[in-house]
């Protein structure tokens, strides 16, 4: 049997979804990844592994509708090529399109992963995002008709597509949680000493609450002015809340936290960290950074959003603060700085929940299962060395 998987990331099929690739390996899958070449790292790797890989031209963000014209027959034509028997796909361009084309293959069992909704979901009504949700909706329905199942990441994702009649009905859902973490490769770390290190990894963007974490480091340095911020990620400077680097340089250039780029390998970040920090806004799924730093074993401070709420069991684990709230963010910090023994704990109760609730091998059965092929085969963990 063969697969295709499309995703919007090439990176991302090796870092979210390597150990499902694996698992279709395992059955003695064909498989053939496609996505946009970004990272010479991403086609090394596939090729290591034996999958066959295809860059694509995309702009995720992207508005013009000819470039997604092509992007929709540069898909159908990898389908015609490799007449797969199974197509999955994951984040808005590639479930839509890819679906599109896959519509035109009769015996083609096709799956797509929800994970998040991000601005689509968005109750604002800005007047230029008004017709690119329309068209949304249109895209959706008709790319979903007759899909064989759908991977969603939480039970309001579901709703919402059941309210869009993006579905017409629930059974084609299942609900997984999150993309799941390799508790094995995100080992269980101590806490270090000396140092009180806060440490957010996101994309830079204002809906992630980068700016409102850069406002509570603020107010956490006056009452202790030794605690350390740390970010993590890339810019993405296509998105309309994109933050610039000269707002991330002002604030570097204020005390407020040290700015690490991007990295392949986030680890050596987490084992520095003290207690993990996203105080997003953005409709998530299951946000995969907090997955990884709960399996590292770190505390989390996190929104009660949609997604994120789903990683804390507040004062557990970590602590649950209100969406764009700076004080509320604040004042959960300065809590972790001044209850050390706390910290401890939850760090504790995180690598425990991220064991039994998020361990990949266990996320990966759900999907398999769903798309019924066969008993689970575990993903070797040499294969990661």
């Amino acid at each position: 049997m063969k697969i295709v998987i499309i995703a919007s990331n090439d990176f991302s099929l090796i870092n979210f979804r390597k150990e499902l690739i694996l698992e279709f390996r395992n059955r003695g899958f064909d498989i053939a990844a496609a996505a946009p070449s970004e990272l010479p790292i991403v086609s090394r790797e596939l090729n290591r592994l034996g999958i066959k890989y295809y860059p694509l031209t995309l702009r995720k963000n992207g508005r013009n509708p000819f470039r997604d014209i092509l992007f929709f027959f540069s898909l159908l034509r990898i389908l015609i090529k490799e007449r797969p028997d199974y197509l999955l796909t994951y984040t808005i361009k590639p479930v839509i399109y890819g679906n599109l084309a896959g519509r035109f293959f009769k015996h083609l069992r096709r799956y797509s992963i929800i994970s998040g909704l991000g601005y689509i979901a968005s109750e604002s009504e800005v007047n230029s995002r008004k017709l690119v949700l329309r068209i949304i909706d249109i895209l959706y329905r008709a790319s979903l008709k007759n899909v064989d199942g759908l991977f969603f990441q939480n039970y309001e994702d579901v709703a919402f597509f059941l309210k869009k009649e993006y579905i017409n009905s629930p059974a084609i859902a299942q609900v997984t949680m999150g993309s799941g973490v390799n508790t094995r490769y995100f080992s269980r770390e101590p806490l270090p000493h000396g140092i009180f290190r806060f440490l957010l990894v996101s994309r830079l963007l204002r809906s992630k609450g980068i700016a409102i974490y850069a406002d509570a480091a603020r107010i956490v340095k006056e009452k202790h002015p030794t605690v350390e911020f740390e970010i993590l990620g890339g810019y993405d400077l296509s998105c309309e809340d994109a933050i610039t680097p000269e707002e991330v340089q002002n604030w570097e250039q204020e005390g407020l936290f040290h700015y690490r780029g991007t990295t392949s390998d986030v680890r050596p970040y987490l084992k520095d960290s003290t207690v993990f920090v996203l105080p997003s806004y953005y409709r998530e799924g299951i946000p995969r950074s907090i997955m990884e730093a709960m399996a590292t074993g770190r505390p989390i401070i996190t929104t009660d959003a949609i997604g994120c709420r789903n990683t804390v069991k507040h004062g557990q684990n970590g602590l649950l603060v209100q969406p764009r709230d700076v004080k509320g963010l604040a004042d959960a910090m300065i809590y972790m700085v001044e209850h050390p023994e706390e910290v401890k704990a939850m760090a504790d109760k995180s690598r425990q929940m991220a064991v039994d609730v998020f361990e990949v091998t266990e996320v990966n059965k759900v999907l398999l299962e769903y798309m019924n092929l066969g008993v689970h085969v575990p993903v070797s963990f040499q294969t990661f060395a």
